[in-house]
């Protein structure tokens, strides 16, 4: 305050302390907008930094798509710049291969980049200092945030210069452990890459470099797979000179002549040599009696060499299988005086070709459940994950109101649900993929089934369902119960829940033996599916094809695990609203392995 003179006028000492508080409130209200200024800039920068985050976790979201969908690295490659540059929202996205001997840098891949500038890339070389040879050396990333201070002369920096790039990382991309190019994504922004941008983009690398290792072991099983087929051609013309048994006939006599070899697979000694045709048609498998038979009648008839397939049974009961050639010898007057011929034992090479069928259905199969976590990741998880990542940030930078809070956290808790469900989900399946150990017990079909209804019995009663069942023909397995039995369980349950309205649930289950095991047969008269829509995601994860019903999806893809995990195979029939036939088979020494 200003002191009082009393001599001064009571007027102008009034102007006076106006005129300071005046300016005192001038001075209040320039700190306050100040202030405020300062918030809203805060503000913004948290706001960009979200968008800048949303953007990011986008990219990375985009390429692991890309990774559960492309089968070569060429194709990666090329889908990675261009997803820099449409989501990532970078300037120019380029991938290199390097040759450290000529310091040669070579584009393999590219967005973005003129004519002119893929001539200035592939002709660049890398200086003993530069940034390229340091990530080739360290296998680390490397970071300019203001190119203009690139120090040397590196070739990288003129190019830049000439273009107007500001900033730019260099991201290694590895396989087997070593760096084998660069994954170069160029800003026109100085200073853009921060602590968030870098973390989340050396994630991305990581993820190119995991299919690079994906696609490494790939080529490794196909060299193997075209090794094994060589070695297949190979071994084939051995055994052209080499494990025959050979034989002759005399027709005078009906008298035949093996050799030491064709008794050894007959399973005979080699002094039970001397052999009829009588004895040798007793040797032949029952199932190919006839058959061989017709072939031998038809040749002898008209004297004309032949050729086939065919099993025997050995005295010890042994089943081989074999292929059997054999020519005639004349007389001068045309009359067949002998017939003498070989047999090959292929039932190693039977045995070895089932072998590498089930190898590569295998491998298949792998990859397929390869291709359906690879989706999981990308999607399923991704987005809750997305979403709580999203709300934290905007709870710790712009802040919410007191009357936003309830709703943050229950948006909050919707989204951290919807991850543990997956994660559940993904529990499962590698419970199942993983627990085929468990004991294994002769289980008997009526039995089972009636555990079964006794279980539903409340949701038959509800629909008036029937269940009609004859495992007469087959009436037991050796198998895991609770597999089976949530199979049965799984099977029956689908065909109450997608029944036809206004109809009674007819459910039909029949158990046959077969040549190689045991077939299982479900039959309903419900809703049915549409094959030639859905076909090819009949047995896929989180697929739906009736709406109408609470479900997730999982019903078949986990019916399917647990009879592959079980040895089998599934398949179906279907047609709207004319039901469902699902065909279930299991090879008895698998199952009962």
């Amino acid at each position: 305050m200003i002191a009082m003179d009393i001599n001064q006028p009571i007027d102008t000492i009034a102007d006076e302390t106006y005129i300071d508080n005046l300016n005192q409130a001038i001075i209040d209200l320039t700190i306050a907008n100040k202030q405020l200024a300062f918030h809203k800039e805060e503000a913004e920068k948290s706001a960009a930094n979200l968008i800048k985050a949303n953007r990011l976790y986008a990219f990375i979201s985009q390429i692991n798509q890309t990774i559960s969908h492309v089968t070569d690295q060429q194709t990666l490659f090329k889908q990675a710049c261009k997803i820099a540059i449409n989501i990532g929202k970078f300037q120019l996205a380029w991938i290199s291969l390097l040759d450290d001997v000529t310091k040669q840098i070579t584009v393999t891949a590219h967005c973005n980049a003129s004519e002119i500038d893929l001539k200035i890339l592939n002709s660049l070389t890398y200086d003993h200092n530069g940034p390229t040879l340091q990530v080739i050396k360290s296998g680390n990333l490397q970071i300019i945030n203001d190119l203009g201070l690139l120090p040397g002369n590196d070739s990288l920096k003129k190019y830049t210069a000439l273009i107007g790039y500001r900033s730019v990382i260099l991201l290694p991309l590895k396989r087997n452990g070593s760096t084998i190019g660069i994954l170069n994504l160029f800003s026109d922004q100085v200073g853009l890459f921060d602590g968030q941008e870098i973390r989340l983009l050396k994630e991305a690398a990581g993820d190119i470099s995991f299919a690079l290792d994906v696609f490494e072991k790939e080529k490794h099983r196909k060299q193997m797979e075209d090794k094994m087929t060589h070695s297949e051609l190979r071994l084939k013309q051995a055994q052209s000179i080499a494990h025959f048994g050979s034989w002759e006939l005399d027709y005078v006599t009906g008298i035949a002549e093996w050799s030491e070899e064709l008794c050894k697979i007959y399973g005979l000694a080699p002094h039970d040599h001397i052999q009829t045709y009588q004895s040798w048609i007793s040797f032949i498998h029952p199932e190919d009696i006839e058959y061989t038979k017709k072939v031998t009648n038809d040749s002898r008839y008209a004297s004309s060499s032949f050729a086939f397939h065919h099993r025997i049974i050995r005295k010890d009961g042994t089943v081989r299988d074999l292929y059997s050639q054999a020519e005639f010898e004349f007389n001068k007057d045309g009359s067949p005086r002998s017939l003498h011929g070989v047999a090959h034992d292929i039932t190693d090479m039977r045995i070895a070709e089932k072998e590498r069928t089930k190898i590569i259905s295998d491998i298949v199969q792998r990859n397929n459940d390869l291709e359906q976590f690879s989706y999981i990741i990308s999607h399923n998880l991704r987005a809750p994950v997305a979403n709580i990542l999203g709300l934290v940030n905007i709870m710790q930078t712009i802040g919410i109101e007191k009357d936003e809070v309830k709703n943050t956290t229950e948006f909050l808790r919707i989204a951290a649900q919807n991850l543990d469900h997956v994660i559940i989900d993904i529990n499962h399946i590698l419970e199942i993929k993983n627990d085929v150990s468990a004991k294994r017990e002769t289980i008997n079909f009526r039995q089972l089934l009636n555990e079964i209804q006794s279980a539903i019995s409340n949701r038959m009663a509800d629909e008036h369902a029937i269940i009609n069942a004859d495992f007469s023909a087959a009436p037991e397995i050796i198998t895991v119960n609770s597999y089976l039995y949530s199979i049965f369980y799984n099977l029956i349950s689908n065909s109450l829940k997608y029944h036809c309205p206004g109809t009674v649930p007819l459910i039909d289950i029949t158990s046959l033996k077969t040549s190689t095991g045991i077939r299982i047969i479900f039959n309903d008269n419900g809703l049915g599916i549409d094959l030639k829509k859905n076909g090819a995601d009949i047995f896929g994860l989180y697929k739906r094809f009736h709406h109408h019903v609470e479900g997730k999806g999982m019903g078949l893809f986990m019916i399917k695990t647990q009879v592959e995990s079980l040895g089998g195979k599934i398949s179906l029939t279907s047609e709207v609203n004319k039901g469902t036939q699902f065909i279930i088979e299991f090879e008895t020494n698998e199952v009962n392995s």
